[in-house]
């Protein structure tokens, strides 16, 4: 027993450094846990935001394509109107 208290004795600096060492990397490596944690949670709900956005481009892309086949019609029909006027025409010329 008298062996142990002389080492400790001898060695109290280096005990006390090794002991400091150990709880700062282990308060470390909690700190780090937590962060890590935090970064996920932090990670799904950009995930979760960039999902939604992905249905809102596609929602407006199927709008896009809607708006432009309606356009495509329109014009299609007005050019069928013009050619039934100028028909209109041409008959009420020859009567």
């Amino acid at each position: 027993m008298q062996n142990v208290y002389d080492f400790v004795t001898k060695n109290l600096k280096t005990i006390i450094l090794i002991i400091g060492f150990l709880v700062s990397f282990y308060v470390q490596s909690v700190t780090n846990t937590q962060t890590i944690s935090e970064l996920k949670v932090q990670c799904s709900t950009l995930e979760l935001r960039l999902s939604k956005q992905d249905e809102q481009i596609n929602a407006l892309k199927i709008d896009r394509a809607a708006y432009q086949s309606t356009v495509e019609q329109v014009s299609l029909i007005r050019e069928d109107i013009k050619e039934l006027r100028s028909d209109v025409k041409e008959l009420l010329k020859k009567r």
